[in-house]
């Protein structure tokens, strides 16, 4: 989950999606998207498993947190395991 005014062209997000797939992993690069309020949100894609990595600040990471429990993929009784980690 990227906000792109942090990280621009998503040069950064793409290299690091590189590595990971070099590495054995799968990966999806999410832009936030504007509702009609002006508010961004995250829309995640309806996998199995995830690990989301936020490249952002803290209102990035604050947001998609709650855009993860909007969407009911948070709490033990979900087949989600989502672990996020903030990246400066």
């Amino acid at each position: 989950a990227v906000n792109s005014s942090k990280d621009p062209n998503l040069a950064f997000s793409l290299q690091l999606a590189d590595y990971m797939e070099r590495n054995g992993m799968q990966t999806s690069i999410l832009e936030a998207t504007k509702d009609s309020y002006g508010n961004y949100h995250f829309y995640f894609p309806p996998d199995n498993d995830a690990i989301v990595l936020v490249l952002g600040g803290d209102g990035t990471m604050l947001q998609c947190a709650n855009d993860l429990n909007l969407e009911g993929r948070s709490g033990s009784s979900h087949r989600w395991r989502k672990m996020m980690r903030f990246l400066p």
